[in-house]
């Protein structure tokens, strides 16, 4: 897979502190990095496929509470196995832990490899709670460990090419952002709470709307009212951006018979054009100041970067390989504090009706 670094740029948080990390120093160029997969679930076992397939690193153990989905993983990779994630920092020697649990067993996996002095690279959200997501950043802080969080949406080919369009003057500069989502609702609804919809879904849109903007520094947010269930279903959210840019970002859960996949359009309009990501993985399309000339860009489908996980291949590939030079991540556990704070605005605005300044 491509390294896509160079069109994912860190967004820096003007309250945010300046942080040196020391951590482990660069690798030397024959020596890998040593990886344990902590959660070896669905994702979890693209962590260790991603991890596998990278030049930079060696995948060395695979832990999960459900042994036979850490025994699959250990299959395909050669990676030992363990039941506990305590057990696996006692034992192996590592560089790199990747956690891939639900959510609200993010935290004790984060700070516990850190503190055995490992970088962490971590599923979104960052954790169920404001407070969790905090403790996780200030001890990566305090220890100088590299903490990375999966917005993979970055390493999508549509929202590279994207970004490569702002950056290079395409676009001019960006007056609004516009971002549609709609998420496939299966099986059961017991594992999804009220405000589910923005925390496991739309927060990576959030991030992709800093991505290309800059910081948010206004939002006010609204659910339809809810029917038969409390899920929320659908969320219409209004930002404004320290440069004065606006964002709207519409999403919600969609019934269907069975599972697909997250669905999404997002069109950024500048003083020099416009362009529209029709999808994660597909067509790009740009137009300038005359709407009757229209450029499409459309992904190299030999190179295999047409899937839609390619993404989160392609973010790990990335961290690895940053880490292996001594650079840090691309997205940041600052980034994943960022985020939960936008979504715990957006349910503070939905309660009150009021716009809320972050």
């Amino acid at each position: 897979m491509a390294n896509h670094t160079t069109a994912s740029k860190e967004i820096k948080r003007s309250s945010s502190k300046t942080v040196t990390l020391v951590g482990k120093s660069k690798k030397h160029q024959n020596e890998k990095l040593r990886v344990a997969v902590i959660g070896c679930g669905a994702i979890g076992s693209l962590h260790a496929r991603a991890v596998t397939q990278s030049r930079h690193a060696q995948m060395m153990a695979a832990c999960d509470v459900e042994p036979k989905r850490a025994e699959a993983v250990a299959e395909s990779t050669g990676a030992n196995v363990y039941g506990n994630f305590e057990d696996l920092l006692l034992a192996e020697r590592l560089d790199v832990v990747t956690v891939a649990t639900p959510e609200h067993l993010h935290l004790a996996p984060v700070v516990k490899s850190m503190e055995a002095g490992c970088h962490v690279f971590c599923e979104k959200p960052m954790a169920s709670t404001l407070k969790d997501a905090k403790r996780m950043a200030d001890v990566a802080a305090q220890l100088g460990r590299h903490l990375a969080i999966d917005y993979n949406r970055r390493f999508g080919f549509g929202y590279l090419k994207a970004k490569d369009l702002c950056t290079s003057g395409a676009v001019g500069e960006i007056r609004y952002v516009m971002i549609r989502v709609t998420e496939p609702l299966t099986g059961s609804k017991d594992n999804l709470k009220e405000y589910s919809i923005i925390k496991n879904v739309l927060v990576h849109h959030i991030d992709l709307m800093r991505f290309f903007c800059g910081e948010i520094c206004s939002i006010h947010a609204s659910f339809r009212p809810r029917t038969c269930s409390n899920l929320g279903h659908d969320v219409a959210i209004s930002l404004q951006f320290e440069g004065d840019a606006l964002g709207t970002l519409i999403g919600g859960w969609q019934n269907v018979p069975r599972w697909t996949r997250t669905s999404e359009w997002t069109e950024i309009g500048g003083t020099n054009g416009t362009v529209v990501i029709e999808d994660v993985m597909q067509t790009v399309k740009y137009w300038s100041v005359d709407p009757d000339q229209v450029e499409c860009f459309r992904p190299n489908y030999f190179r295999g970067q047409s899937a839609f996980y390619d993404s989160l291949t392609d973010h790990i590939h990335c961290f690895l390989s940053r880490l292996a030079n001594g650079k840090s991540p691309a997205v940041t556990g600052q980034d994943g504090l960022r985020g939960l704070e936008i979504v715990d605005a957006a349910v503070q605005s939905n309660r009150t009706g009021q716009v809320v300044h972050v």
